[in-house]
C-alpha cells in the first residue's frame, strides 16, 4: 500500500481477486470452440459496506469485476469501505456470484468479519484464500474464485 495524505484516516480493506480455478465445464464454448467468458458480482451481507476503486471515486453496493477466460488471471483490486460503521458483534460476508457468458452458475460466500476478527491474508502473498462457488440448482461445487485481502484500519 501506498500511504495517500489525501485519504482521510478511515478503516477500509483491499480485496484483490486473483483468478477463477476448475470451473466446471466452461473451458470452451460449445457453440463456437472459443474460451468462454467469466463474470465476478461480488456484494456483502451488510448494507454498510461499500466497493470501489479508491476514495477519490464514487463507492457501490456492489462491484463486477473485469470479464476473464477461466484459469486467466483477474489481478484487480478493490476497496471496500464502510467497516467502521458495521457493529462489531455481526458477521459480515461477502458474496462472489459467478455468471459464464451471461448465464449465472453459481455463488460463494467468504466470511469477512466474525465479531471483531476481520479475515486478513495481506496482499500480494503466499496465503490465497479459495472461495467454493457452489449450484443453486444441486449445492454441488463447480469451482473456486482465489483472492487475498488486507484490512488497513
Amino acid at each position: 500500500m501506498v500511504y495517500n495524505p489525501i485519504e482521510s484516516d478511515y478503516d477500509r480493506i483491499y480485496l484483490r481477486a486473483i483468478r477463477t480455478v476448475d470451473l466446471v465445464d466452461v473451458k470452451k464454448n460449445k457453440y463456437d470452440g472459443h474460451d468462454s467468458f467469466v463474470t465476478i458480482d461480488l456484494r456483502s451481507s451488510s448494507k454498510t459496506l461499500k466497493f470501489g476503486k479508491g476514495a477519490n471515486l464514487p463507492a457501490a453496493s456492489s462491484w463486477q469485476f473485469t470479464s476473464t477466460s477461466s484459469d486467466e488471471d483477474i489481478g484487480e483490486l478493490i476497496q471496500i469501505t464502510g467497516m467502521d460503521a458495521v457493529p462489531s458483534n455481526e458477521n459480515d460476508f461477502l458474496y462472489f456470484d459467478v455468471y459464464v457468458d451471461g448465464g449465472f452458475i453459481g455463488e460463494g460466500r467468504y466470511p469477512l468479519r466474525v465479531y471483531n476478527q476481520i479475515s486478513d491474508t495481506g496482499l500480494y502473498t503466499k496465503k490465497v484464500k479459495q472461495v467454493e462457488i457452489y449450484s443453486n440448482n444441486s449445492n454441488t461445487p463447480v469451482g473456486c474464485v482465489e483472492i487475498d485481502l488486507e484490512y488497513v484500519g
